[in-house]
């Protein structure tokens, strides 16, 4: 195993991602759930049940089914709730993030200065830490921050295979653990899926790094020859084809014995309502998950052959065995039935998004869409990296452009040319697993194309280390703007926008307000009414429908944007668009004279140009319908206005008669 060297850049990192840890769980003390009744708020609730739970499968009875390939968040929520003696509050979620971001940082550097070599892992891993993407995703408390974490975890072991021949029981271990820790990434986030083909590409690159690096192709091809096993390249798939000819041949009269109770029980047991529809109802919609189980085995049989074929049965062995041993352990007691639960995880987020909310509202801005639509495909990823990341994207095409540039002037291109293609392919995967897979296009379950792109730009940057200087001049351009620009959008919108509530505590408190007003609405589901019971309770609330009814005293608005994050899938917004019903308020916002009688203004989800990103129909109109302007975001800032600032309590007349 490499010894870890405690080199300067070792140093600097572990000092900036832990302090940077630290500051984030400070800086996010008091914050509020995003909305009343979130994920997040029954994932925290499960996680505090951990003194219940005998078998890791116990998570699932207390989250409400919202737990599902979280296993492993749940379980380091409950750790970090310990630590903090926090069960009640998202902080300890938050915390975990923070930390789980910093420990993602450290292994980066110890993967890159393996891959590379120290100075490119020193750029890439703060080109990681300094994303206000990363931070972002932790504010949300999103799981693929710790899916991230593991994965990277798992790439550090691989990489330990390089000590050893395929042969030694030591190399066997290490595949088996990486297996393990692979299947961990699964049960802690299901967009973590999209680096299967990263860990592939790391096996295969262990066990034939001596021969790539040399660029002995005739050596690999004749090695992958050996890999050729007689069982899997043709009794596999001739067995496959067989037993899927004899299921479409048999399918209607096994479905008619099971509808007419001539089956077996416990295949009868399948029909459970014969009475409600006919035989001919159940037999197209055999015929239809047919269709989509054919998919799955041709495909599942595909990657098995491909996978053995290119990494061999000793490789592929171990890595299944402790990618099994990992599965069944979280799934025991009841397997069969938790793993159809987790299966079904998998393939609802194809058919369910919440575009099926709006199939209306598109039709009536003659901008029809199908009830299954799940967003713009590959021209929405482009647009929603260049809006997270826009520099790490430039800097990515500038390697694209030097790599070709270098090989078009080698002697020898190919040997530039196809591991750079490969290279870049490998970056794009997990974005292309997203398309393909047909998952919700939002910004948390794009994060894994990120880091595709940071390995990326490691390749790249690594063949710019022959020139020293080119090499720092493009790792301090690059730093110093993505530094500040990063810095300057987490302060002016990300944070903000994430602790409205916990910032209008703050400023009640300052105030000594303990009385105030407010409207009865969805609206406030992120401002007001997602606050601890305990705090709110110490407020006397009254509810109006017009600010008229307030002759003196306080006020809070909440933002009033139907585009905001939180207000996506609920029905009043979808349907009646911004909170409008106070003709008085309207006033106030169109005129933009609430400014003067404010004596806070708060951002909101609404106002953020990043947050409507973690839903996909915000994101849509915003990237791709250009929806989102800023009169919207100005109608999303919450307010906390002052009734005796007004020069008559009575709001004009005029804002009546809107």
């Amino acid at each position: 195993m490499n010894i870890i060297m405690f080199d300067w850049y070792f140093l600097i990192i572990i000092v900036l991602s832990l302090g940077s840890a630290i500051y984030f769980s400070c800086r996010t003390r008091g914050s509020q759930y995003i909305t009343d009744d979130t994920d997040n708020e029954r994932q925290v609730y499960a996680a505090a049940q951990a003194y219940k739970w005998r078998l890791p499968s116990d998570i699932h009875k207390y989250g409400i089914g919202k737990t599902r390939m979280k296993d492993v968040t749940i379980m380091l929520i409950a750790v970090f709730q310990k630590i903090m003696g926090d069960k009640l509050t998202e902080h300890p979620l938050l915390t975990m993030c923070g930390f789980a971001n910093a420990a993602s940082t450290i292994l980066l550097y110890l993967i890159g200065k393996d891959y590379w070599n120290a100075s490119v892992a020193f750029v890439v891993s703060i080109l990681f830490l300094t994303s206000l993407w990363i931070w972002q995703v932790a504010l949300f408390g999103g799981h693929i921050i710790d899916g991230t974490t593991i994965f990277l975890l798992t790439i550090l072991v691989v990489q330990q295979v390089n000590d050893y021949t395929a042969a030694t029981t030591n190399a066997f271990l290490w595949l088996g653990v990486s297996g393990a820790l692979f299947s961990l990434t699964m049960f802690a986030s299901a967009s973590s899926r999209k680096y299967f083909m990263l860990f592939l590409a790391a096996i295969f690159y262990a066990k034939y790094s001596p021969l790539l690096i040399a660029s002995d192709h005739r050596g690999l091809v004749e090695l992958l020859r050996h890999n050729h096993v007689t069982l899997i390249n043709i009794w596999l798939p001739l067995f496959t084809f067989i037993g899927l000819l004899m299921l479409w041949g048999w399918y209607k009269k096994i479905v008619t014995e099971i509808y007419y109770e001539r089956a077996p029980r416990f295949l009868n047991k399948i029909i459970n309502s014969r009475g409600k529809f006919t035989l001919d109802h159940y037999l197209a919609h055999a015929h239809a998950r047919l269709v989509v189980v054919t998919k799955k085995v041709i495909a599942l049989v595909l990657w098995v052959i491909i996978i053995i074929n290119a990494l061999g049965i000793s490789y592929f062995l171990p890595v299944l065995a402790g990618f099994a041993i990992t599965v069944i352990f979280f799934n025991i007691p009841n397997l069969p039935y938790n793993l159809k639960q987790y299966f079904w995880y998998y393939y609802a987020g194809q058919t369910k998004g919440h575009f099926r909310l709006y199939v209306n509202y598109f039709a009536s801005i003659g901008k029809p869409i199908n009830y299954y639509m799940r967003g713009a495909g590959w021209r929405w990823v482009p647009r929603l990296f260049w809006r997270f990341v826009p520099l790490p994207t430039a800097l990515c095409g500038l390697g694209v452009i030097y790599l070709a540039g270098l090989g078009y002037l080698s002697t020898r291109p190919l040997l530039i040319i196809i591991p750079s293609l490969a290279m870049l392919l490998l970056a794009i995967s997990p974005i292309a697993w997203g398309e393909f897979t047909k998952g919700p296009q939002l910004g948390r379950s794009y994060l894994p194309g990120f880091i595709g792109m940071l390995m990326f730009i490691g390749y790249a940057l690594f063949h710019v280390t022959t020139a020293p200087f080119l090499f720092w001049l493009t790792a301090i351009g690059a730093f110093i703007p993505t530094v500040i620009w990063n810095w300057l959008q987490l302060a002016r919108d990300i944070y903000p926008a994430r602790m409205t509530s916990a910032f209008l505590i703050r400023k009640l408190d300052a105030l000594g307000i303990t009385q105030f007003s407010t409207y009865k609405t969805v609206y406030n589901d992120a401002v007001i009414n997602n606050i601890n019971p305990t705090i709110r309770n110490k407020y006397e609330i009254q509810y109006i429908n017009t600010l008229n009814e307030v002759k003196n005293g306080y006020v809070i608005i909440p933002g009033t944007s139907s585009k905001a994050l939180n207000l996506e899938s609920v029905p009043e917004t979808i349907k009646d668009g911004d909170f409008t019903k106070d003709p008085a308020l309207n006033e106030l916002l169109r005129t933009r004279q609430i400014k003067e009688v404010a004596v806070a203004q708060l951002k909101t989800f609404g106002t953020s140009r990043f947050w409507g990103h973690e839903s996909e129909v915000p994101s849509y109109r915003d990237l791709i319908l250009h929806e989102i302007t800023e009169k919207d975001r100005w109608r999303g800032y919450a307010w906390i206005i002052d009734m005796s600032k007004f020069p008559n309590p009575v709001i004009p007349s005029s804002a009546l008669s809107m």
